[in-house]
């Protein structure tokens, strides 16, 4: 659900920060799709939670909105390839040290190595590969409208690989997510051209006496 601010935040950072027009159908997609998303969690939140968490996910979300727009306005010309390897590279840079600090005294498995990989290869290059080019051709505020499908898959592969019972609060929460995505995402109606005033020709010369 915190993953799923992330439209929000676009939005809020787009109107504040850039001067950016939303638009009712755009607000309205991002509301009614943050909405089933609420719905479609509510039976496995509860208050009381850790604080750092949801503050590093609420930030984590504000980040991602962030990032979308810079990449949006600084790196329109960059191919998504170079722009996601870029990203992973200095990822994998970062995040070195803490690894090699926190690496555990007894080395995981090869499967789950294979997992690691996989999940890596697959779920974030190729996945980022994809997301940068559908913010170049895309823009921003739709681009992110992704991020409400992140519940809706957690709770499938939940029912197909773990045996998670699929509910009616599940199910209308997919549904609502699915079109607030689909009002963000529907294309406007085009505005019929106005009449253009053709001038009069000019009337034949008029035969000579």
């Amino acid at each position: 659900m915190l993953n799923a601010t992330t439209p929000l935040f676009g939005a809020l950072v787009g109107m504040l920060f850039l001067r950016e027009p939303l638009g009712a159908r755009r607000g309205l997609g991002l509301c009614v799709g943050f909405t089933g998303v609420v719905l479609l969690v509510s039976g496995k939140l509860r208050a009381g939670a850790d604080d750092t968490a949801i503050g590093a996910g609420l930030l984590a979300g504000l980040l991602y909105a962030i990032s979308a727009h810079y990449t949006k306005r600084k790196l329109a010309g960059a191919s998504p390839l170079a722009i996601s390897a870029g990203s992973q590279i200095a990822a994998a840079v970062l995040l070195l040290p803490f690894a090699l600090w926190y690496w555990p005294r007894e080395l995981p498995s090869a499967a789950a190595w294979g997992c690691a990989l996989t999940l890596g290869a697959i779920c974030t290059a190729l996945a980022y590969i994809v997301f940068f080019h559908l913010l170049r051709r895309a823009g921003t505020t739709r681009s992110m409208t992704v991020t409400y499908l992140v519940p809706v898959f957690g709770a499938l592969w939940g029912y197909v690989w773990l045996d998670e019972p699929v509910t009616l609060t599940l199910l209308c929460g997919g549904a609502v997510i699915l079109l607030g995505v689909l009002i963000v995402n529907r294309a406007p109606s085009p505005k019929p051209n106005a009449p253009t005033s053709q001038p009069c020709p000019n009337p034949p010369p008029r035969p000579a006496p």
